[in-house]
């Protein structure tokens, strides 16, 4: 016989589980943020309440017979994901992460695909699922229905605003000073993150990429010839080297040598997409757009109009734009790279 449940048990339960399982890259950091701080644990299970009320208002939106189990099963698998890369990378899975993600080739993918992964989207997202699918949602007349959603609803919304209330000092200061716990909110972030993508569209039609410094040029009287050679690399964290003064050696070998760490320089992003395409675009940090830079050339176009050779080596998926108009080698197979095993090397690009 197959389990009974009212839509807003069903509601609670889920809201309950996700906040529970679900948030632990959330309340790992908060709890680490405020560590030490009066009333340090209160605090956490104000935010706890409130991430529960939260979450109980957005399932009651979808709470409807026809598609409350739908929507329940896809936002446990989408919160089975994000939990996996918020726990194992503390990342945030915000609109940069999913485009980043929707640029990334089968390869990379697979480097991700791991037992860990496969456990989460099992425990945290198959297995909830087909519980939900299999629960038998009991029946009520429509207006008893509302009024039970509007008396959850309510119930959810007074009790949300009388902790922020209560504990108002701490919100204002947790919203004001500390914005990027938010975004580990889930599977509230991951939501509107997929909301903010849907907003940007996809352009079917081709882009017309306008061009710029036509006018560049090198002079008559330089006669040297230069080859110069910029490595980009995977992204990394400043304050985790060494030669940045970092306590531990991490760049020993990068010590070693005659190299100049600009510390003071900032990525537009911290996904690969963002900030690749910042590098090289006419803007500066504060007006990029991925729009804009995809719709106008860049430095590398300009040193071709200067008459200067531009070879793009790339073993990662592509370029994000920047080298589309310019000769690309792809060296992720083993027709253009030497130094392939299990993958192809970076080394083979030298």
């Amino acid at each position: 016989m197959k389990m009974q449940m009212t839509a807003n048990k069903l509601v609670l339960v889920s809201a309950l589980f996700l906040t529970v399982f679900a948030n632990v890259a959330f309340f790992r950091n908060l709890a680490g943020t405020f560590a030490g701080q009066p009333n340090a644990g209160l605090h956490v299970v104000a935010v706890a309440v409130v991430l529960l009320c939260a979450l109980t208002l957005l399932l009651l939106l979808f709470s409807f017979r026809r598609t409350i189990k739908p929507a329940l099963m896809l936002l446990f698998v989408i919160s089975a994901v994000s939990a996996y890369f918020m726990d194992t990378y503390n990342v945030v899975i915000d609109s940069d992460m999913l485009m980043n993600a929707f640029a990334t080739d089968a390869a990379e993918t697979g480097d991700l695909l791991t037992p860990r992964f496969v456990m989460y989207l099992l425990l945290m997202g198959l297995v909830p699922s087909y519980l939900i699918w299999d629960i038998q949602i009991q029946s009520a007349a429509v207006g008893k229905a509302w009024l039970a959603r509007l008396k959850l609803a309510g119930l959810a919304l007074v009790t949300l605003i009388a902790i922020v209330l209560i504990f108002s000092s701490f919100f204002a200061s947790f919203v004001r000073e500390h914005k990027m716990l938010r975004y580990y909110a889930n599977p509230l972030t991951p939501v509107y993150a997929v909301y903010k993508y849907s907003k940007r569209g996809i352009s079917i039609s081709p882009v017309e990429v306008e061009s710029i410094g036509m006018d560049a040029h090198t002079p008559a009287a330089d006669i040297d010839r230069e080859l110069i050679i910029m490595v980009l690399g995977e992204t990394a964290r400043a304050d985790r080297f060494s030669i940045n003064g970092y306590e531990r050696q991490t760049s020993p070998r990068l010590e070693a040598e005659n190299v100049i760490s600009f510390s003071l320089v900032h990525a537009c992003g911290t996904s690969t997409s963002v900030s690749v395409p910042c590098m090289f675009d006419r803007e500066n940090r504060a007006d990029f757009t991925n729009a804009e830079a995809a719709a106008t050339q860049n430095v590398l176009d300009v040193l071709e109009h200067a008459e200067v050779q531009v070879l793009w080596r790339d073993n990662n998926s592509n370029s994000k734009g920047v080298a589309d108009r310019v000769v690309f080698e792809d060296f992720r197979s083993a027709e253009n790279n030497p130094v392939c095993d299990v993958e192809c090397r970076d080394v083979g690009m030298l």
